[in-house]
C-alpha cells in the first residue's frame, strides 16, 4: 500500500511561518524610520520658529521670554494628538549668540534643539538685521 502525500496549501503554511514575521520586522523598521524623520522635521521647524521669534524681538530680555513662550506652544503643538502632553518636556533648546548682547546688528543667533539624551537633534541660525537699533 502506497500512501500519497498531499502538498496542498503548503505555500500558505510556508507564507504564514516565514512571510508574516519578516513582514512584521520590515514594517516595524519602516515605522521607526518614519518616526525619526518626523521628529527631525518637527524639531527643525521648531528651531526655525524659535530663532525667528528671537531675532524679531525688541530686546534680549523680551526675546528670551518670547522664545520660552513660543517653545511651550510649539512643543505642545508637536505633541498634539499623541499620548504625551508633558508640560515639562524632555526635549530642550539652547540659544547661542555670536555677540553679547545677542541682538547686536549684523550678528547671528543659533537655536539648538536637544533631545533627552543630550544630543543635538537640529539647529537653526538667523541673522540680526544690519540696520537694527542697538538696545
Amino acid at each position: 500500500m502506497v500512501l500519497k502525500k498531499s502538498f496542498r496549501a503548503s505555500a500558505t503554511v510556508e507564507f504564514l511561518i516565514f512571510g508574516l514575521p519578516l513582514f512584521a520586522i520590515i514594517l516595524s523598521l519602516n515605522l521607526k524610520v518614519f518616526l525619526k524623520s518626523t521628529e527631525i522635521t518637527d524639531s527643525l521647524n521648531l528651531a526655525r520658529q524659535l530663532v525667528r521669534v528671537f531675532v524679531t524681538s525688541e530686546s534680549d530680555e523680551i526675546a528670551y521670554k518670547r522664545v520660552e513662550q513660543a517653545y511651550q506652544a510649539g512643543f505642545l503643538a508637536m505633541k498634539n494628538g499623541t499620548q504625551s502632553r508633558d508640560q515639562n518636556p524632555k526635549v530642550r533648546f539652547e540659544i547661542e549668540c555670536q555677540r553679547i548682547p545677542c541682538l547686536t546688528s549684523n550678528s547671528w543667533v543659533r537655536v539648538k534643539i536637544i533631545n533627552e539624551n543630550g544630543e543635538v537633534v537640529t539647529s537653526a541660525i538667523s541673522y540680526v538685521d544690519m540696520w537694527r537699533n542697538q538696545n
